[in-house]
């Protein structure tokens, strides 16, 4: 009787960047006004960056011995690097950590490889947008003045400006959130 060893490491860390991916997005999203998201003190300040490492560990005895018996090398080098040290009391408990700290060792050098592109990309939309949501905003004052009464109120003046102001930043931040949320990262 032959058995077959699988090892599915790789594509459980493949996972767990896409995951890494979806959060950072959905991050960005809820603070488009943030210009820079620090994976440690952002992302990670709820834990979500841990869990979701945490959940991506495989949780059956055959595969996690499989892919240490596969990569067995990459493992203990994780847990080595990670400074974190103890044997645990089962065999398992040691192998899952060596899994923990290799998935999220590959988020990390993700993170680091990729994250100032992504930031760069939404910074230039960003200031792409702002610029025309400003010249869209100076037309459209320019136009209010125009048609604005002779005598205005100092409230009916600053109505005005801010509708305009207002309308045309929004419409700027959500074209923003739909630029991030349809991002190929």
């Amino acid at each position: 009787m032959q058995t077959t060893i699988e090892s599915t490491l790789q594509e459980t860390t493949s996972q767990a960047i896409d995951e890494l991916k979806d959060i950072l997005k959905e991050y960005w999203i809820e603070n488009i006004d943030k210009e820079e998201i620090c994976l440690s003190n952002d992302i990670d300040y709820d834990g979500r960056f841990h869990e979701m490492i945490d959940s991506s560990v495989p949780i059956y005895t055959h595969e996690l011995k499989s892919n240490y018996f596969m990569h067995e090398d990459e493992l203990e080098q994780a847990l080595e690097d990670s400074g974190c040290y103890g044997n645990g009391d089962k065999i398992e408990n040691r192998i899952a950590v060596c899994h923990y700290f290799y998935i999220e060792q590959a988020c990390w050098s993700w993170w680091h490889d990729n994250y100032q592109e992504i930031e760069d990309a939404i910074t230039e939309r960003r200031d792409e947008l702002l610029e025309r949501a400003d010249a869209i905003e100076q037309a459209s004052y320019n136009r209010s003045i125009e048609r604005m009464p002779p005598s205005p109120t100092l409230s009916e003046s600053v109505a005005i400006v801010s509708d305009i102001v207002t309308k045309h930043t929004l419409d700027a931040e959500q074209e923003l959130k739909d630029f991030i949320n349809n991002m190929e990262i």
